[in-house]
């Protein structure tokens, strides 16, 4: 199975788009927003912006020790790039896009780690939770959706964010409405 680059995949998901709306931009070539850091694809009317981030090396056997906590990072990491680009759009609707996982992971693992790790004592009992990142980074994130491109877990994934401000949330049908694609739920695995 080929993967698609970044800009590939960036460039079909905007034909995509434009076929729902013609309001979409490739925010790097929206001169609106010339000055600042843009978000990849952008559509002014509905004050809706999606920023790419591939992951096309992420798979718990590529790390040997403590894999959850290096994919909590590269959550992490994804964020605070997005945030960074979204205190810019004030008053819009953001959206993480996370593609290109060509290794199987499930997505409930991208979940677990993205809601912090918890930690379990020898009888069980939750206590707590571990994260690269404080919540702040998640603040200006709407949700994340998680495109998997592998034989194992593909399709369209969905996560609520639930430390994002309310202005910038998204919900999960009205996302659906935008994207065009039926978003499935990602599952608490505790």
């Amino acid at each position: 199975m080929q993967i698609q680059t970044d800009t590939i995949y960036k460039e079909n998901l905007l034909k995509e788009l434009l076929k729902i709306d013609p309001h979409w931009v490739d925010g790097d070539l929206d001169k609106k927003f010339a000055n600042i850091s843009s978000a990849d694809l952008v559509n002014n009317e509905l004050k809706v912006r999606i920023e790419l981030k591939e992951w096309r090396t992420l798979c718990i056997s590529t790390y040997k020790k403590d894999p959850i906590k290096k994919i909590d990072k590269k959550i992490g990491d994804s964020s605070r790039k997005a945030m960074r680009k979204f205190n810019s759009y004030k008053d819009s609707k953001t959206i993480l896009l996370i593609h290109g996982i060509k290794n199987p992971l499930p997505p409930e693992i991208i979940k677990y780690a993205l809601d912090g790790i918890i930690h379990i004592l020898p009888d069980g009992t939750p206590f707590g939770k571990h994260s690269n990142y404080s919540d702040y980074v998640f603040r200006n994130i709407g949700c994340i959706v998680i495109d998997i491109e592998n034989n194992f877990f593909s399709g369209q994934y969905y996560l609520e964010n639930k430390f994002a401000k309310v202005n910038v949330k998204i919900d999960k049908n009205d996302l659906e409405k935008i994207l065009g694609w039926n978003l499935n739920i990602i599952q608490n695995i505790f």
